[in-house]
């Protein structure tokens, strides 16, 4: 899970203050990763101050000029393929 981790933060760290987050750019960036052959059914929500979470569909250009990425949620939702088996 290291791996998608940095591969994430660094994608994250890659947008420019004020920037574009664009959904299928971090896919990219999970499935660089080595053993990672698949990413489906990937969530990805931003939340605002109080407001409810709201999911990104493809396009997000944050209220605050930058991202953070919850790794609670991320270690929760996150699998890695290897051939027919999950991790």
């Amino acid at each position: 899970m290291a791996a998608e981790h940095d591969a994430i933060n660094s994608y994250l760290k890659g947008i420019e203050f004020n920037g574009v987050f664009v959904k299928q750019r971090l896919i990219d960036a999970i499935q660089a990763v080595r053993g990672v052959t698949d990413v489906a059914n990937i969530e990805i929500k931003s939340q605002y101050g109080s407001y409810d979470a709201q999911p990104i569909e493809r396009l997000y250009k944050s209220y605050a000029g930058w991202l953070l990425l919850d790794i609670q949620i991320f270690n929760s939702n996150m699998k890695r393929s290897y051939g027919s088996g999950f991790l």
